[in-house]
């Protein structure tokens, strides 16, 4: 289950919300109910800024080939969506292990 927390500059205007969660799903062969995207606006940036910085979490059941995939999947669509061009566009992954996650007052387990 991808889960995606984006920082939008505050400029952004989009209400594709459910376009983007449909291609997402379409493109990566994974359920849109297993999708999870916050889009948060970002008050103020300082240092090297980004229209939109996306903090992606992946569960470790991917190879690393299937992580840069859905990464670049992610960015891609939000540009697109979004009509932010990838070079204003910051993702970093972090994967999750099996064990980390609670949904539903329940330990979420995978192989």
């Amino acid at each position: 289950m991808p889960v995606a927390n984006c920082f939008l500059d505050n400029r952004v205007e989009t209400r594709k919300y459910e376009e983007i969660i449909f291609r997402l799903s379409e493109n990566l062969a994974i359920n849109s109910t297993d999708i999870t995207i916050n889009f948060i606006k970002s008050e103020y940036q300082v240092g090297k800024a980004f229209r939109l910085m996306i903090f992606l979490y992946l569960p470790s059941i991917w190879q690393q080939n299937e992580v840069e995939k859905i990464g670049l999947e992610f960015t891609k669509t939000l540009s697109e969506c979004l009509g932010i061009e990838t070079c204003d566009i910051f993702l970093i992954t972090s994967i999750i292990e099996s064990g980390n996650v609670i949904a539903n007052n329940t330990v979420e387990r995978w192989q």
